[in-house]
């Protein structure tokens, strides 16, 4: 870390002070994304982040699945769009003051929304038990087997991939047998690929073929 003008001794204070704060499950903290914060925090200073009370990512998504959970642009809605743009250099090049005013929009933002979803969260007793009692304690729990990694069972995973194998073969079969995928491999003279997109979209909904409707797009995807 580019601690310019602090002393060892000045640093030591610091991370002792951090350390005791974030490994305090009683102090809550609210973030975004954090899982990328807890592995962060992990690998570069050794702190292990408990009492995550609040994640505005995630509140985002289950709040807003076809919004996007991207802070920047979430930003634009309360007025504070745009505020990477005061950055002379790319957000991991920045240093100084500038990377305090970044990170200090960051931490408004992240607050205005925690505060904002804590309470659409408490009108809806169902989104709200999803959030706290599965998003926020599994977002730890992979935290930690990301950083850490897990344990296989290497037989058992090599029997379920070659079982795999052979359900998917014979879904193939079934697929190539099917009078539409024949009449397209006969019609394009190529072999079906269901890992195609063009093919894929040409045989459901294309006019020779399966005819299907298409579904409403989403803003965010296009899917």
């Amino acid at each position: 870390l580019p601690l310019l003008g602090w002393e060892e001794s000045d640093w030591v204070i610091i991370y002792n002070n951090l350390k005791t704060i974030f490994e305090d499950d009683a102090i809550g903290k609210v973030a975004h994304n954090s899982k990328f914060d807890h592995v962060w925090m992990r690998a570069i200073m050794g702190i292990d982040v408990v009492g995550i009370i609040g994640d505005t990512m995630l509140s985002q998504y289950i709040l807003y699945p076809n919004e996007s959970a991207n802070l920047k642009n979430m930003a634009w809605s309360i007025g504070y769009g745009g505020y990477e743009n005061n950055l002379s250099v790319d957000t991991q090049d920045a240093s100084g003051d500038e990377l305090n005013v970044y990170a200090s929009y960051d931490s408004i933002i992240t607050h205005h929304f925690y505060l904002r979803h804590k309470q659409e969260l408490a009108n809806n007793p169902k989104l709200s038990n999803v959030y706290y009692n599965l998003l926020l304690p599994v977002s730890y729990v992979l935290g930690v087997l990301e950083d850490n990694g897990i344990r296989v069972d290497t037989p058992r995973l090599n029997d379920s991939y070659q079982k795999t194998i052979v359900i998917l073969n014979s879904i193939m079969d079934r697929l190539r047998s099917h009078p539409v995928i024949k009449r397209f491999e006969k019609d394009s003279g190529s072999e079906f690929n269901p890992n195609s997109h063009v093919q894929l979209r040409e045989i459901l909904f294309g006019d020779k073929y399966a005819n299907l409707k298409s579904v409403k797009t989403t803003k965010k995807t296009g899917n």
